[in-house]
């Protein structure tokens, strides 16, 4: 399953911020543009010499897989965290 939550923590010295961004909203607004875009990537696919279905079947398990991954950025006095569930 795609994840659907990403927590941005921000801590900038005294001062600490968190922000939920839901991504359920962000996966079907980019739902048109993939529908209307996939004919032209198969037909790059075909051209290249790649299985269409492999690579989406890849990009999926890509994005799947991103559930439960955190990445943590310092630098200076700012800590910045971004966990997606």
């Amino acid at each position: 399953m795609i994840p659907q939550l990403a927590v941005i923590n921000v801590h900038s010295g005294h001062r600490r911020h968190r922000f939920w961004v839901p991504l359920l909203p962000l996966w079907l607004v980019l739902l048109p543009l993939v529908v209307l875009l996939l004919p032209f990537y198969v037909v790059g696919c075909l051209v290249v010499g790649v299985r269409p279905v492999r690579t989406l079947s890849g990009i999926w398990q890509l994005l799947a897989a991103a559930k439960g991954a955190q990445v943590d950025v310092t630098r200076g006095t700012t800590a910045t965290s971004i966990r997606i569930r």
